[in-house]
């Protein structure tokens, strides 16, 4: 028998280690799609519960449920709100309800107002109209019904749940300049998740949390945000709850989902779809509130009848020129559209 020369041995060898090596790329390729196949296949359809029932029983476990407001003011979130608060078991199951919009320098006002004392409108606008933000973003009237439906519900019980005020406590008197506003910003998540943690898990409290979605999602990351801070500092059992208004339409079997539903999506096809931050569902919430889909998103913002109060006008643009940028030299103007203006008063 010839023997082989040894180069041309080592170039076989060469070649069948490209050959082996190929193989074993494809090889492993096609266990990598087998996998993925195999992980989309096991996912499970989601199944709808009624909602407000859904959200009261997480109480049972969780120290905080944080519910997604979802686009500020719109107004199918804000009657699922009231729902869950004038439910009988909301005062058995929830002390605190922790919100985005009300400056916590006004938290004396706050406790009084829900606690029934006779507060004037005037005194308790400050809550919404004096946040860090210099808008008419909390001005619309929903969000003093809300205060009023907690109000009227520890009236007729005899319960005190308490709003805590989550905003950082700007005083507006002592801002003269954008950079003084800014610097706030920075603190929109932290202050909340130290108050959280002060006034609701170190007193065993348990709280229901109503902020944007942003404040609410990276809880497993190192983000700054709400709920990763309260993951990160507290041994807190936290649940949160989506409310970006998806079109479920293709997940629906047999019939139309249940308005308002409750859907856990761990696991299921709906919490592979992208959140409202544009990751999977299921890695930034528990869970989906829904609200009846695109089509019944509608908003409830700022009342025409402000354009009648000079007091109000005056602090709006006030601070409005604060703000005013090259970019963006009009920041009241839909504000002004609003009262037909052509210019700020």
């Amino acid at each position: 028998m010839k023997a082989v020369p040894l180069r041309a041995t080592r170039n076989l060898t060469k070649t069948t280690a490209i050959v082996l090596f190929c193989s074993a790329v494809i090889c492993v390729g096609a266990v990598l799609l087998s996998v993925a196949a195999h992980g989309q296949s096991t996912r499970v359809a989601p199944a709808p519960r009624e909602a407000v029932p859904a959200v009261l029983d997480l109480f049972e476990q969780y120290s905080i449920v944080a519910l997604s407001e979802g686009d500020h003011n719109n107004q199918k979130g804000h009657e699922f709100r009231l729902a869950l608060v004038r439910d009988p078991r909301f005062v058995w199951l929830v002390n605190d309800v922790v919100v985005e919009f009300g400056n916590s320098r006004y938290q004396t006002v706050m406790d009084r107002f829900t606690a029934g004392a006779d507060v004037p409108y005037r005194e308790l606008r400050q809550v919404w109209e004096n946040t860090t933000i210099p808008g008419t973003l909390w001005d619309s009237p929903i969000y003093y019904e809300f205060f009023a439906a907690i109000r009227d519900v520890n009236r007729a019980t005899g319960t005190h749940i308490r709003v805590v005020l989550g905003d950082p406590p700007i005083d507006w008197a002592s801002i003269h300049s954008a950079d003084q506003i800014n610097a706030y910003y920075p603190q929109r998540s932290r202050y909340p998740a130290t108050v959280i943690q002060q006034e609701v898990l170190e007193k065993n409290r348990r709280a229901l949390v109503v902020y944007g979605a942003g404040h609410l999602i990276g809880r497993n990351s190192g983000a700054d945000t709400l709920v990763a801070i309260l993951a990160r500092e507290s041994k807190a059992r936290i649940f949160t709850i989506s409310n970006g208004y998806p079109d479920v339409s293709r997940f629906e079997a047999s019939a139309a989902w249940p308005v308002p539903s409750l859907i856990l999506v761990k696991g299921t096809t709906l919490g592979a779809e992208p959140s409202e931050a544009g990751s999977p569902l299921e890695q930034d919430f528990d869970a989906l509130l829904h609200l009846g889909g695109p089509s019944a998103l509608s908003m409830n913002r700022v009342q025409k009848s402000v354009c009648n109060d000079p007091e109000y006008m005056k602090m709006r643009f006030d601070r409005y020129a604060l703000t005013a940028t090259p970019d963006n030299p009009n920041p009241g103007q839909q504000l002004r559209t609003l009262c037909g203006l052509t210019e700020a008063p």
